[in-house]
């Protein structure tokens, strides 16, 4: 088992492999109440949390599992590409999942996905990957913030920030920055 939570980084260093197919999923869980990151998604007026784009805050969104309300797949899938040991399950922003719906050129700002990361044995979560888009146009993957965090009482990061070239470089061959099909 820990073998796989050395294997994370090294994986995401290959580079992608090829985009991925994803299944389909509702996303119409009812929302949490507050939690640490300050974010919550608000059940009267059906407003999803948005995604954070610092990771003093969106680890402890991960954490909190507040991405949990968004359009998600049924369940955990083996992954194509480098992220998770044995499979992954993608959760998306609604705007995104929205943009995707209507094959729009480029995806708003906002617009985001969050993977979770799985060991071997399909159960156990070890680790997340997420992506939001800072701007409206992506400026060649530069307008894209990118995370990759280990799971654990205290999610460690791997790497962050806008415009990851080992992000970039996988996810050009994606819908402006994304692999996969609309949920």
């Amino acid at each position: 088992m820990r073998a796989a939570f050395f294997a994370l980084p090294l994986v995401g260093l290959v580079g992608c492999l090829m985009p991925t197919g994803f299944g389909t999923g509702t996303g119409d869980t009812p929302s949490r109440a507050g939690n640490e990151s300050g974010t919550t998604v608000t059940e009267a007026t059906g407003k999803y949390a948005p995604l954070p784009t610092d990771a003093s805050k969106l680890l402890p969104f991960l954490r909190d599992e507040n991405y949990r309300d968004y359009p998600h797949d049924e369940g955990v899938r083996p992954s194509s590409g480098p992220h998770g040991v044995a499979g992954v399950r993608r959760y998306v922003q609604p705007k995104l999942a929205s943009s995707q719906s209507a094959q729009t050129f480029e995806h708003p700002s906002g617009a985001g996905a969050v993977l979770e990361l799985y060991a071997a044995d399909g159960a156990t979560r070890i680790g997340w990957a997420v992506s939001v888009k800072l701007a409206a146009l992506s400026d060649g993957g530069a307008n894209w913030y990118w995370l990759e965090a280990l799971d654990g009482a205290t999610p460690t990061l791997v790497d962050e920030g806008p415009g990851l070239g080992i992000c970039i470089n996988c996810h050009a061959s994606g819908d402006d920055y994304v692999l996969g099909a609309p949920l």
